[in-house]
């Protein structure tokens, strides 16, 4: 494995760490709203998990896309 790689390797894992951070941080802020008043009916929390479920799905076959794409280069 050459050093090139590994550091790639590492850029990887943090950008992806960073991702996921941001992911959380944002799935907090929708969670606990903009103050405490602020409520979330059923419908609301329906909603927020079917995006939150269609983002992840979109990501993963993005990332299904690049690995397929380099995988034939």
């Amino acid at each position: 494995m050459t050093k090139n790689s590994r550091l790639s390797g590492v850029a990887s894992m943090i950008g992806v760490g960073l991702l996921t951070l941001i992911l959380c941080l944002g799935i907090g802020f929708v969670y606990l709203g903009s103050g405490p008043p602020s409520t979330l009916t059923a419908t609301g929390y329906v909603a927020m998990g079917l995006g939150l479920l269609a983002s992840i799905m979109l990501g993963v076959g993005l990332a299904l896309l690049v690995l397929q794409g380099r995988k034939r280069n």
